[in-house]
């Protein structure tokens, strides 16, 4: 029938179109059969066209449309395998390379991201108990605020780095910048209670600068 029948096309495997399975598609006005859903040989299912779930004009490849809130469960059901999604920029034929795997890895009871080209590394974590937050990997890493800065940068910016020895807080700004710690009372207040400047090194105190209980004369240098 023309005009958007549904026909069920089983395909023997004959020369010219050699996949064996089943074919769900639709007849057009000329009689033209188009596939939409195709079932082969090895359990693979394909879907041509985007998938909506309580929605009759998806707007992309997936959406899920619920007033009540729309939610995705991945369950293995088990501790001892990940579940997670692959955002990538991989081949059809080799998906799993140069992108961000978001996954649950329930042997170390973290939601992990793991970045990477041929391999993945986790680059980011939140510990599922204590919801402590992990940033690198190999005792490395980086943590910029404002801009990605460098020494030859000139966006202002803040990075706090660590390189497996050492930690160190990275500025690029104004000579009039400074790292301000403060302290809200509670009632609206805002109080700074030191000031770094940058350019020059100065550290400037609300209060005394004291050693043990009593007042220092040890100086910054």
């Amino acid at each position: 029938a023309n005009g958007g029948a549904i026909k069920i096309v089983a395909n023997s495997g004959a020369t010219t179109n050699p996949d064996r399975g089943l074919f769900l598609g639709r007849v057009d006005n000329n009689d033209n059969f188009n596939a939409s859903l195709s079932f082969h040989s090895g359990d693979n299912a394909v879907f041509s066209g985007s998938i909506g779930i309580n929605e009759t004009s998806p707007q992309d490849n997936l959406q899920i449309t619920d007033s009540s809130g729309a939610n995705i469960i991945l369950c293995t059901n088990t501790g001892t395998v990940d579940s997670g999604i692959y955002i990538t920029e991989g081949s059809a034929s080799d998906p799993k390379k140069n992108g961000a795997y978001i996954h649950y890895d329930p042997a170390d009871n973290g939601f992990k991201i793991d970045t990477g080209t041929t391999s993945f590394s986790t680059r980011f974590q939140i510990d599922r108990n204590s919801g402590d937050v992990f940033i690198g990997g190999s005792g490395s890493s980086n943590l910029y605020l404002g801009n990605v800065i460098s020494p030859s940068s000139a966006n202002r910016g803040m990075r706090l780095h660590t390189n497996n020895s050492d930690a160190f807080f990275d500025f690029q700004g104004v000579t009039d910048d400074s790292l301000f710690f403060r302290d809200y009372d509670g009632s609206g207040g805002i109080h700074v209670r030191h000031q770094f400047v940058i350019s020059n090194g100065n550290i400037v105190a609300a209060g005394s600068i004291i050693e043990n209980g009593s007042p220092s004369d040890i100086k910054y240098k």
